[in-house]
């Protein structure tokens, strides 16, 4: 792209028509699957960098493939997003168009960037619907609600400086238990074992949130300047792990049946793993430490809004898992 030096886009339109399998039997839809894709190129202390990204499945397009026989299907990749960075270990690599470089030495705008964060998760509530698989019924959103406590939140940021602006790739992962459950509505049970409604104040279990998000950043202040701010925004995708959540922990995690042969029933009610879109909002300011490190506080809104969960007994929880975060790094130039 001649007007954005360094940025290379690319992508493509996958069209498979109607097919017939054997003795027409089998009738197999036509698809249409869109793939969008760029990198940018630059160059830190005189070293080739390029960060590429690319969407297989743009709009998660769900379809079948026929076997070769005619006689078989399978389902198509889904949305499906790659990130990827290379550096050239040879300075002045003339494989790569980069390009070029704002700034001097000593300032930041130019440079590529390394971050390590680490500080506190601050979850609020979980609050989801249920939902009966077998005959549809729903409960009404919010039926029930978990109270989380705070927890840890670690990550580390790959990013370029541009000056006015940064942009990052940035990988997270945030652990914090679960307190209070209130659960509302009885009427779709949520666990094997049948509980009724109530507050349950020993509510128990685990969340882990593994995440890759791409961050825009617009940074406030001179690029030269020791102590600058900044303000921004990320999307990507969340990993949600629910370990063995439990309307009350004082129990035992599973229950035998006088049947040797019978398998034993979980009391929890969720041990599931599910990926879903996330983005996050972001705040903070860098202080130089020298002129290739920087102190970094970050304040970070974080929000996976349409998550679906299974439960152990072939229900589903759909709710919004968000929260907050404070944390402090060290971003050292590249």
């Amino acid at each position: 792209m001649p007007f954005l030096p360094g940025v290379s886009v690319n992508g493509g339109v996958r069209h498979s028509g109607k097919s017939y399998g054997v003795g027409d039997i089998f009738v197999y839809q036509p698809s249409t699957v869109g793939d969008l894709g760029g990198s940018y190129a630059f160059t830190a202390s005189d070293h080739a960098v390029v960060l590429r990204a690319y969407v297989q499945n743009l709009t998660d397009v769900r379809y079948w493939v026929p076997g070769s026989a005619g006689t078989s299907i399978s389902a198509g990749a889904p949305r499906t997003i790659t990130v990827s960075a290379q550096v050239a270990l040879q300075p002045d690599h003339p494989g790569v168009s980069a390009a070029p470089i704002g700034g001097d030495d000593d300032g930041r705008a130019g440079h590529a960037y390394l971050e390590l964060d680490g500080g506190g998760a601050i979850p609020h509530s979980f609050a989801a619907a249920i939902n009966n698989r077998v005959d549809n019924t729903t409960a009404a959103p919010g039926s029930i609600r978990i109270a989380q406590k705070a927890g840890w939140d670690v990550g580390g940021v790959l990013g370029y400086d541009l000056g006015r602006f940064s942009a990052e790739i940035e990988t997270g992962f945030k652990r914090f238990k679960n307190r209070a459950i209130d659960y509302a509505n009885a009427n779709v049970a949520v666990d094997a074992g049948g509980q009724g409604a109530g507050v349950y104040a020993n509510g128990g279990g685990r969340t882990g949130v593994l995440s890759v998000l791409f961050n825009g950043l617009i940074n406030i202040g001179d690029p030269d300047a020791a102590t600058r701010g900044f303000v921004g925004a990320g999307a990507g995708l969340a990993r949600v792990s629910t370990g063995q959540w439990t309307l009350d922990r004082t129990k035992a995690a599973l229950i035998t049946s006088a049947n040797p042969a019978a398998a034993a029933t979980p009391t929890y009610f969720s041990d599931d793993n599910a990926t879903a879109f996330a983005w996050q909002g972001l705040a903070g300011v860098r202080q130089k430490l020298s002129n290739h490190v920087d102190l970094v506080i970050k304040y970070r809104y974080f929000q996976v809004p349409s998550l679906t969960l299974r439960t152990t007994n072939g229900n589903q929880l759909k709710g919004n898992l968000f929260g907050s975060g404070v944390l402090a790094g060290i971003a050292f130039e590249l």
